[in-house]
């Protein structure tokens, strides 16, 4: 029997109740190394570019945010049957001096796989991210998204609060990616735009991981994209983060 890959975060925080509520021959865990053979890419592609990243690109990352131990917490849901991820979403928490050095959770990156609507996945990912931060001790969650999507968070108790404001800094490698990325077909994932508590969400470029420092620089308060509520909440379940 091989030994079980490593994971980022502990499956003591994956909540058994969130567990219970998805369909038989499916598993919410967190984000394991070996991923990256499981369409990890191919899921978060549904999201925003992800460019070209190569299985050392991944796990060097991955071996960075290991070390920023209790901050980065990436959840993903695997379809056993064919050993593939189908959704994730991540609750990243910065740690402040703020409120007697409180912590706050910023939710991001929430995709579900285009071929698994109508499974309430996205809502489940927001349910486990949302434990996570409670055990962990977050004094509040933070999402950013659209006006388009706000009616569909205000059903689900969230409240508009303050301004939220991006500036993206590319490099003209990255730049001309994304705009190849636009003129393409959309690939067949889709993301969700996720309920929470106030939560904040992952820029549409993936946000880079400095080695070691695990400093957060300000809660990088990432932009929503996704596609139109009205296409997503048919169910109640797509909730695109981004």
């Amino acid at each position: 029997m091989s030994p079980k890959p490593q994971a980022l975060f502990s499956s003591s925080l994956i909540s058994a109740e969130v567990q219970a509520q998805l369909p038989e021959g499916y598993l919410m865990r967190p984000l394991e190394v070996s991923d990256y053979h499981k369409g990890f890419y191919d899921c978060l592609a549904g999201l925003t570019v992800v460019g070209n990243v190569s299985e050392q690109a991944f796990q060097q990352t991955f071996e960075s945010m290991l070390r920023c131990q209790n901050v980065y917490h990436i959840v993903v849901i695997e379809e056993l049957e064919q050993s593939r991820i189908v959704a994730t979403g991540t609750l990243v928490v910065e740690q402040k001096f703020l409120r007697g050095c409180a912590k706050a959770g910023h939710i991001e990156d929430i995709v579900v796989h285009d071929s698994q609507r109508g499974k309430k996945f996205g809502i489940r990912l927001i349910d486990q991210l949302r434990y996570i931060g409670s055990q962990v001790g977050c004094y509040k969650l933070l999402l950013t998204c659209s006006e388009t999507n706000e009616p569909f968070y205000e059903k689900s108790g969230f409240q508009r609060k303050d301004l939220h404001m991006a500036q993206y800094v590319s490099q003209p490698q990255q730049q001309q990616e994304e705009q190849q990325q636009q003129q393409q077909p959309p690939p067949q994932a889709q993301a969700a735009t996720t309920p929470s508590a106030i939560v904040t969400t992952a820029d549409s470029r993936p946000s880079a991981v400095t080695e070691s420092s695990c400093g957060l620089s300000s809660p990088k308060s990432i932009s929503s994209r996704g596609l139109p509520i009205e296409a997503l909440s048919a169910s109640m379940e797509s909730i695109f983060v981004k």
